[in-house]
Order: structure tokens, then C-alpha cells, then sequence
């Protein structure tokens, strides 16, 4: 996200450069998770499968849903990029790029919220325990409040930052 601001507005890159920021930050993403590969952290170890032919047919069975909606999700946001590049430019694109990681931090704070409670929330319900359900929706509820309220504060302070430079206003 600062790699794509950095690249098109400072460096004055358009596109090849929210393109290279993009990649370099998946690389430096993808490294910093190996690592964990390295850790004494590890307890990932490679052993034989058994009835690899099953297996593989519920995995696929189990993640079809998932690939489908994550293909389609690809395929619209090629569509709706080609779109914005036709008919705003490829600087309208970069700032574009910016906003829709921004909207995906919002929503993994959401989701993580929703992750995290919904294992409690079965357990007690499994054990009769609706007090408890009730007191872990009043923290779900106020901790969305909070990531709200936090990205309600930053939002201005992101949404200037090259702005003005695509309206001719920087």
C-alpha cells in the first residue's frame, strides 16, 4: 500500500510502478512467512498420505466453493481495473489499488473479530451457557466499534495521500 503510493506518486512510476509495488511487497511477504519454515517454531513435518485419491476428492469437494468465489473475484476485478483504466487513466487505477487494500484491512479486522468469537460462542451454546454467548457478543460488538472508530480516525489522513495529485489539487 505505501509501496504503490511511493512508486506512483513520489517516483512518478503510473502504473509499472503500483505493478513492481505490488510485487515486491508479495515477495517480502512471502519471505518473511518462510521463515517460519527455519523457526524452532515448526512443527510442520512431511510424512506419506494415505489414500491420496479420497483425500484429494474431499479437499476438492470442501474448497471448490472457495476457488470458485476467489476465480470470480480475480476475474471481476481484471474486468473492473480494465474499466478504470479505459475510461480515468492508469493514475486513477493506482489510487484505486490503494483504497481497495484499505477496505480489505477493514475488513479482515471484522472478520478476525467474528473468527474469534465464533468458537466461543459454540462452545457455551453447546454447554447451555447463554450468558456467557451474550457476554462474548457484547466484546465482539465493541471491539468492531473500536477497529470503526481507529479506522474512522485514519481514514482522512490515508484517503489525502496522493488524492490530490490525481485531481490536479497537490
Amino acid at each position: 500500500m505505501f509501496g504503490d503510493l511511493f512508486c506512483v506518486f513520489t517516483l512518478n512510476m503510473g502504473i509499472y510502478g503500483a505493478g513492481l509495488a505490488t510485487a515486491i511487497g508479495a515477495c517480502i511477504s512471502c519471505v518473511i512467512m518462510c521463515t517460519h519454515f527455519l523457526s524452532k517454531k515448526n512443527t510442520l513435518k512431511i510424512s506419506a498420505v494415505s489414500d491420496f485419491v479420497l483425500k484429494t476428492k474431499q479437499i476438492v469437494v470442501t474448497g471448490f466453493s472457495t476457488f470458485f468465489i476467489d476465480v470470480a473475484m480475480g476475474i471481476l476485478t481484471m474486468l473492473f481495473n480494465r474499466q478504470i483504466v479505459k475510461y480515468l487513466g492508469t493514475d486513477a487505477l493506482s489510487v484505486y489499488g490503494v483504497i481497495v487494500n484499505i477496505s480489505t484491512i477493514v475488513q479482515c479486522c471484522a472478520y478476525s473479530v467474528g473468527q474469534a468469537a465464533q468458537p466461543m460462542m459454540s462452545v457455551s451454546f453447546g454447554a447451555g451457557k447463554m450468558k456467557r454467548i451474550d457476554e462474548t457478543m457484547k466484546y465482539a460488538v465493541w471491539t468492531c466499534v473500536g477497529f470503526g472508530v481507529i479506522m474512522d480516525g485514519t481514514d482522512d489522513d490515508l484517503s489525502h495521500a496522493g488524492a490530490g495529485d490525481l485531481y490536479g489539487r497537490g
